[in-house]
């Protein structure tokens, strides 16, 4: 038993240093809970097509997933932005892409 626990801690220090596991610990950390920088790529992909006006249903087919982890994912960026409609995450959708144009042109 003492082994079989040495080696899983060995194996738990080993995934923290991998880049995958420090990217999924960057969106748990408490500083990035809400705002832009906590929402996912998956979530960031999902509210750039429901900006555009896509239904779920067309969200899913486009993404290839299905429409129920799409809306799982509009949850998450509805808490992680604190909107609770589709024309609330559209008009931020278009003031951070713009913004980000913006600065990108400026620097």
């Amino acid at each position: 038993m003492n082994g079989a626990k040495a080696e899983y801690q060995e194996r738990r220090l080993e995934q923290a240093d991998s880049p995958v596991y420090s990217a999924t610990a960057k969106h748990n950390s408490p500083d990035c809970r809400f705002g832009w920088s906590s929402l996912t790529p998956a979530e960031l992909r999902v509210a750039r097509l429901v900006s555009e006006g896509l239904t779920n249903r067309a969200v899913a087919r486009a993404l290839a997933v299905s429409p129920h982890t799409v809306d799982s994912h509009l949850r998450h960026v509805y808490v992680k932005l604190s909107i609770s409609s589709r024309v609330s995450l559209a008009a931020l959708v278009l003031r951070h892409e713009f913004l980000g144009a913006t600065q990108a042109k400026t620097a």
